[in-house]
């Protein structure tokens, strides 16, 4: 299991339970085995104001000498204070010994031991670097300091990466709420249970005090407790609410009967989210942490619940996810929505689903003419005249630029499916009205209609119609799967693909991959061609699809990384070092075989794990998450860097990225291509340059075409780009003159490699 899946884990246990001691049990075992720390303590801050380490995990040693020992607040302050100084790392403010400068009596807690190996620096003071601990504070949501999380790196001197920092930086986040929680939930048993009315005034207070809303709800379903922060986040003050039951203002219905019955069979109940309506009519979202109360004698009492208001990091969510799935200039869904909605579609379907593609013909002599600003315009108004003719269950999408495509996912049969793109014809050949501008446009529609194909296949040929139709008078064609590939021509196809691979008539291009601020060359793609006898070199859009469909994509993958590591080896023996992607089809992912492939052909050619770099699609690996996460994580262990390919066409990318244990991503070009002209798009770019650098990940930039996308892409701190502009695919001596033919950028003939 990957770090990042062990982490997700972990964070999602930290809520589960209440118990305070459990909770900090919980951090400390989280550090040390979701993140590889050698020891994790908490240092819990005590009502005298000291603090004491409470919970500690990892060597047995360190754990006997730092269980119970207790350290002056005043040290932490200054300690802490410090750190402030340094600068913080993001929300938290991290401390790392070696980041100081020099070893000072008056920072550095007693408890922490002064180095003896170091020799003193000029004003007799010993450096401060031979320490390898970093310190975590954990706030409440009011800026109290609760604990102070100190881990130490294992033994072996190795140096803490950026992931690590990161991975840091989640875990404690999510530690400070469970221990609030847990802190809350524990002052609260222990004022419930001690006495009820001896405590009442106390338990009023902290409950008051509580930046969370507190409700209680009893067996019967009587809010028997509605806390002040409760008055304010939920909208309904206590004496409305207290000793009737619980209002019913929640996004979906509450059924308390299911949460005893839970909690009766010794159940933690699990940290949930929910919408709740105010009276006023506003509505917040509401992060739920809940477990149960007993009466004094061991019985169920009732539930108790800590409702914490996180509308604006859900709203926030919301706005990424927006980016990610829907087009700015036009409000419309994207590529993303189109094929999750149409795999979901051709999976339930009860009748007939087609799709048609719109493309604007010379839409880019209208920007030039007219300007970009009446060309946005005029996409606009396209996607409005759209709209207008939509069914209940259409989705009208823009795919990219001057495209746009229409689900039809009620059509009655083909008749109606025809007639309704002739009625889109018509409705777009009216003329548009922009700003008292008479404009009219010609339009390319492409018609495919589900078959037994999965969505990319529907979209691909409505694509491929889409272009033929720019050829016609009609504007107009239909393409099924038979007429892409009838079966007699697959078969013949396979045949003669078969021979290919023993004739070896496979052939691998190179397409460099260079550094974006410096242009410097840290590897290439490998892209399979076939020299076809009779017809010549042949993409592999012609012949890829039939070897993915059959047992014949395993010989392929093969093949492909044969020919990709034999190439690596005599670059190795002419002094270039220089790593190779290879990309996996979805059906290769999940070959059984593959791992052992990839490790013969490494042995076959003496190449290290680390020069071979592959490439997986999202989609590829959401067709079935479990297996194909399985499979990447043995590639991983066995030192073979991940990338994760056409990052953002896929519905789940922000869910599912955690769970791929990659060390990059690739931008699609759909994003790259448009980015200067538009600002969704780029907005897409940058926020996907942040959340990669965020998790420790290398970006690579597809389809970079000119060069204002390049310094654009430099703007943004993209790492790595690729595409027309920096060298298209080459067979191997067309690469080889394109190196030597650059000017050096780096002392070093081929510079070391940025990602892997």
């Amino acid at each position: 299991m990957s770090t990042l899946q062990e982490l997700r884990g972990l964070m999602a246990g930290l809520s589960a339970g209440l118990q305070l001691q459990d909770t900090m049990a919980a951090v400390a075992h989280g550090v040390v085995a979701g993140l590889g720390f050698g020891v994790a303590a908490i240092s819990m801050v005590q009502r005298d104001g000291s603090l004491e380490v409470t919970a500690v995990s990892g060597e047995p040693a360190a754990v006997t000498a730092l269980q119970g020992l207790r350290s002056p607040r005043s040290e932490w302050d200054r300690m802490l204070a410090a750190a402030e100084a340094l600068g913080p790392t993001d929300a938290l403010r991290l401390l790392r010994h070696d980041q100081a400068d020099v070893w000072d009596e008056d920072l550095v807690p007693s408890w922490v031991p002064e180095p003896s190996a170091v020799e003193p620096s000029a004003d007799g003071r010993r450096a401060w670097h031979e320490l390898d601990s970093l310190f975590a504070p954990l706030y409440s949501p009011d800026e109290r300091l609760l604990a102070v999380l100190s881990v130490d790196l294992p033994p072996g001197g190795l140096e803490p990466t950026q992931e690590m920092y990161a991975l840091l930086e989640l875990f404690a986040a999510q530690a400070s709420t469970a221990l609030e929680h847990a802190r809350l939930h524990t002052d609260l048993m222990a004022a419930h249970e001690a006495a009820r009315t001896a405590l009442a005034t106390r338990l009023e207070g902290l409950i008051d005090a509580s930046p969370a809303a507190i409700v209680e709800v009893d067996r019967q379903g009587l809010v028997s407790l509605w806390s002040k922060s409760a008055e304010t986040i939920l909208g309904l003050s206590a004496a409305d609410v207290v000793g009737a039951p619980l209002p019913q203002r929640a996004d979906r219905p509450l059924d308390l009967h299911a949460v005893f019955s839970w909690l009766e069979a010794g159940e933690a109940l699990p940290l949930s989210y929910l919408g709740w309506t105010r009276p006023d009519g506003d509505t917040v979202r509401l992060e739920v942490s809940a477990s149960a109360t007993h009466t004094p004698a061991g019985e169920l009492h009732g539930v108790m619940a800590l409702l914490s208001d996180v509308s604006d990091r859900h709203r926030l969510e919301q706005e990424v996810l927006r980016h990610y799935t829907h087009d700015a200039l036009t409000g419309l869904p994207n590529r993303a929505v189109l094929v999750e909605r149409l795999t979901q579609q051709l999976t339930d379907r009860d009748s007939c689903v087609a799709v048609m593609v719109v493309d604007l013909d010379g839409f880019a002599d209208i920007n030039d003419s007219l300007g970009h600003d009446l060309g946005d315009h005029l996409l606009q108004a396209v996607a409005r005249r759209l709209g207008e003719s939509l069914r209940a269950d259409d989705l009208l999408v823009r795919i990219a630029g001057d495209q746009f495509a229409i689900l039809l996912g009620d059509a009655a049969d083909a008749t109606d499916v025809t007639a309704r793109c002739h009625q889109t014809l018509r409705a777009l050949h009216r003329t548009f009205d922009l700003g008292g501008l008479p404009v009219d446009v010609e339009v390319s529609i492409g018609l495919a209609s589900a078959e037994q194909d999965d969505a990319e296949q529907v979209l691909r040929r409505a694509d491929l119609a889409m272009h033929e139709a720019k050829s016609t008078s009609s504007g107009l064609v239909t393409l099924t799967a038979a007429e892409i590939a009838p079966p007699s021509d697959r078969v013949r196809l396979l045949g003669e693909l078969r021979r290919a691979l023993e004739n070896d008539e496979l052939v691998v291009f190179f397409q460099p991959q260079v550094e974006v601020t410096t242009g410097a060359l840290c590897g290439v793609e490998a892209l399979v061609r076939w020299q076809h006898p009779r017809h010549g070199l042949l993409l592999p859009g012609s012949f890829l699809h039939v070897a993915e469909n059959t047992a014949l994509v395993g010989p392929l993958t093969s093949r492909v990384l044969d020919l990709a590591c034999a190439q690596m080896q005599t670059w190795s023996a002419a002094g270039r070092d220089i790593s190779v992607a290879v990309n996996l089809s979805a059906r290769s992912l999940y070959d059984r075989r593959l791992v052992h492939q990839v490790r013969t052909s490494l042995d076959r050619y003496s190449v290290a794990p680390g020069r071979l770099r592959l490439e997986v699609t999202e989609s590829a690996v959401m067709h079935d998450p479990r297996r194909a996460l399985a499979v990447l994580t043995e590639l991983a262990d066995d030192g073979i860097p991940l990338s994760l390919d056409d990052f953002g066409t896929g519905f789940s990318s922000m869910s599912h990225l955690r769970m791929v244990p990659a060390r990059e991503l690739k931008i699609d070009r759909s994003f790259v291509r448009d980015m200067v002209r538009e600002p969704d798009d780029a907005v897409l770019v940058r926020s996907t340059v942040d959340l990669a650098h965020n998790l420790g990940l290398a970006v690579v930039a597809e389809g970079v075409e000119d060069e204002q996308t390049l310094r654009q892409l430099e703007r943004l701190g993209c790492d790595v780009m690729q595409g027309y502009h920096i060298g298209r695919p080459m067979r191997v001596d067309e690469f080889e003159d394109w190196l030597e033919a650059r000017a050096p950028v780096h002392s070093s003939e081929v510079p070391a490699p940025v990602h892997g």
